[in-house]
């Protein structure tokens, strides 16, 4: 009977451990995502071709003011390439289009949000980020025209002739913006220890403005898993 009491006692003990992150606690999260991916469209003599390549990264520090509720500082990285490609062919003439975009946004930020118990160690939370930053964007563009292209079933094989001209040409802009963002996520974690544990965010809704203009202001809602955050969580 003992052993049983005592049993209970330490299994209770335990749940009133993991049932509430205790006001004081500081939490430090870090976490991030990889996405590369590619797609085609069209036909044989009309085809788009597209590659992205994403990374996301971010830190933050919380400091829960009460049970469970936080409000902290943070830190997000987010670096991007895009590549899109067009050929169309037609019976005199061939056409190649190309564009480049490589974008960086570094954004400090503020956070605040609630853990919410679910059972045993897992919470889920919501968190509220507002950040203020710089974005930058470098795009090259490259067009070529040929003329007079032999076609031989849907497949470019020879230029027979460049009776006419070839036109190429090229631009390349360099841009920097003030980013504004606002976003509201998500959250699921598991403490494996009471010091320690992992977490996933699930996307969530965004409202990012650039240069404080309404023109270029955007809302973005976005669960698509490829954009997932896994990070890890230790208590000090």
């Amino acid at each position: 009977m003992k052993k049983i009491i005592a049993s209970l006692i330490i299994f209770t003990s335990s749940l009133t451990v993991f049932s509430q992150i205790s006001k004081g606690t500081i939490a430090v999260s870090v976490s991030g995502n990889y996405y590369n991916g590619s797609s085609l469209s069209g036909v044989t003599t009309n085809s788009f071709t597209t590659k992205n390549q994403n990374i996301n990264a971010g830190i933050s520090i919380e400091y829960f003011v009460k049970n469970n509720l936080f409000f902290g500082v943070g830190f997000d990285y987010n670096w991007s390439k895009e590549d899109n490609n067009n050929m169309f062919s037609s019976n005199t003439f061939v056409q190649f289009e190309s564009m480049n975009v490589k974008s960086n946004l570094i954004l400090p930020n503020i956070i605040g949000g609630y853990y919410l118990h679910v059972i045993d160690r897992l919470y889920l939370n919501m968190n509220l980020k507002v950040g203020y930053g710089q974005y930058s964007n470098k795009t090259y563009s490259n067009y070529i025209w040929i003329p007079n292209i032999e076609i031989n079933e849907g497949a470019i094989t020879q230029i027979t002739q460049i009776a006419g001209y070839t036109e190429i040409h090229s631009w390349e802009s360099d841009d920097y913006y003030s980013y504004f963002g606002s976003s509201l996520s998500p959250e699921i974690n598991y403490f494996f220890s009471e010091k320690f544990g992992l977490y996933l965010g699930f996307g969530g809704i965004e409202y990012a403005i650039l240069d404080w203009n309404k023109d270029q202001s955007s809302w973005n809602v976005n669960f698509n898993p490829n954009y997932w955050r896994l990070g890890i969580k230790f208590k000090i």
